[in-house]
């Protein structure tokens, strides 16, 4: 996988590192892996093809970057997954939305010092 400047081989050990990182929940790690990453695909449109030494090597360092990609993807649906929760504690924490035995919505203020509001 070696090419005159190394490309092929940046590029793979980058892959890997990122993956690390990934897997590990390092965000700044991530952050800080960004510009090496966007000088890489820079490097990789200069050279085309020619970046890599065979088409197994090419092949080889797609299949690492489509698992990124995939790992980069459920770790931003966890995030999410995360924060909507968040968010749904923080809005049990100050009240609660229910009904009464006529199905009329009203919402219960939990808030300390609060008056209970009905709808």
């Amino acid at each position: 996988m070696e090419h005159s400047d190394g490309t092929a081989e940046r590029l793979t050990d980058f892959l890997r590192r990122e993956r690390r990182a990934i897997l590990a929940g390092d965000l700044p790690e991530l952050i800080a892996l960004a510009p090496e990453g966007a000088r890489l695909v820079e490097a990789i449109e200069g050279h085309g093809r020619a970046a890599f030494a065979a088409a197994a090597d090419l092949a080889a360092i797609k299949a690492q970057a489509e698992t990124n990609r995939r790992l980069l993807e459920a770790a931003l649906a966890g995030i999410g997954a995360a924060r909507r929760r968040l968010a749904e504690v923080a809005r049990a924490r100050d009240g609660l939305d229910t009904y009464d035995r006529h199905g009329a919505a009203q919402s219960i203020d939990l808030r300390p010092g609060r008056v209970e509001r009905r709808a």
